[in-house]
């Protein structure tokens, strides 16, 4: 069986391993959090919001889309946060990504390095993701 890497990954061994088949139906089923909210100051704001909207959006997306959600994945520009926020509401540091965006030239650096964290909803998101046509 043929695997990838979650693509913006640098450390091979923390990706997510995954079929080649398992490739198109991958990006249906991850939800990317970009949003930020640096003006706003409030205790332990940040991690109840995702774990908020982590509980939330499986429905949401299930009731909009007709699918459910197993894994959510955002990235976090290195330079400017720590991603403190995502490692307080229990998700996981993947890696980094290769700072070459999505149309890059390859080897060299043309956007900010970000970390990529993964929120698993579902504990069986590898055997979704692969089972999933």
């Amino acid at each position: 069986m043929a695997l990838i890497q979650f693509t913006p990954v640098t450390e091979p061994d923390q990706a997510v391993p995954l079929p080649v088949s398992a490739l198109p139906p991958l990006r249906l089923q991850m939800v990317d959090t970009t949003t930020t909210l640096p003006w706003v100051q409030s205790k332990n704001l940040a991690s109840k919001t995702l774990a908020m909207a982590a509980r939330k959006i499986v429905d949401d997306w299930q009731c909009r889309y007709n699918y459910r959600p197993v894994l959510l994945e955002t990235f976090v520009e290195k330079g400017r946060f720590k991603g403190t926020c995502y490692k307080a509401a229990n998700w996981q540091l993947m890696g980094q990504t290769k700072g070459r965006g999505k149309l890059g030239p390859a080897g060299k650096i043309s956007v900010p390095i970000k970390d990529a964290w993964l929120y698993p909803i579902n504990s069986e998101y590898k055997n979704v993701l692969i089972a999933t046509p």
